[in-house]
């Protein structure tokens, strides 16, 4: 676990969750969904998948050969093969009971994902936590998640600086410290913990009881600031 230190008086009072490789585990699913496209549409496929974790989004784009016009499209056809294979997606370990540890907190809780929204709420809903989240936000967009964020937080009425966002790409961390919220990143997703600490998150933990510790702590440090 890396951390660094939040200003003093920082209090969570909200957590924006990544769906794909943060809260589920779809990368097995999402691994095989791009290779059946990339065989389709004479992409390059991933043979390695951890070769690939080093990688931004815009240089995974150009190692396998995927022209940016045509990446609109191809993530929509993506998003919906990952929808007939819900039932194959499962939560990470840990995160079920974080999610429902955070909940019983008062800590309120969305998802901003670049994933659909139907997709995210089926697999909350059969993992029996759907109902510890007041906002879910999807699209098919790969990009533009600093703005999505600021929205989730406005419709919780939070400000940005009092919510973290749980993510496990760099492009997580680029668009959380656009939308000036706290950034966690999670080693068990799509990119390697050197890649994420390379990108200076606020914290990045390889465990989820190592994340809930973090939220968590902060808003009892924040309590004792206060009181003192």
């Amino acid at each position: 676990m890396s951390e660094r230190s939040l200003p003093t008086g920082v209090r969570f009072q909200g957590v924006v969750w990544d769906f794909d490789g943060t809260l589920a585990d779809t990368l097995p699913v999402a691994l095989e969904v791009y290779n059946e496209l990339a065989a389709e549409r004479g992409f390059v496929p991933i043979d390695d998948p951890h070769a690939v974790r080093n990688l931004t989004i815009s240089q995974f784009m150009k190692q396998h050969h995927v022209p940016a016009h045509r990446l609109p499209l191809t993530f929509v056809r993506f998003l919906r093969e990952i929808h007939r294979r819900g039932d194959r997606i499962g939560l990470h370990p840990g995160i079920f009971e974080t999610v429902k540890r955070l909940a019983e907190t008062g800590i309120v809780q969305a998802v901003v994902s670049s994933n659909r929204t139907k997709n995210i709420e089926i697999v909350l809903e059969r993992n029996q936590v759907l109902n510890c989240f007041q906002v879910i936000t999807g699209t098919s967009r790969l990009f533009g998640k600093e703005r999505r964020i600021t929205s989730a937080l406005k419709q919780l009425n939070i400000p940005n600086d009092r919510a973290v966002y749980v993510g496990d790409e760099i492009r997580d961390i680029e668009a959380a410290r656009a939308a000036e919220t706290a950034v966690a990143a999670v080693t068990w997703g799509m990119n390697s913990e050197e890649a994420l600490v390379e990108n200076s998150p606020d914290i990045v933990v390889s465990e989820a009881d190592q994340l809930l510790t973090f939220i968590l702590n902060s808003v009892a440090d924040s309590e004792e600031d206060t009181c003192t």
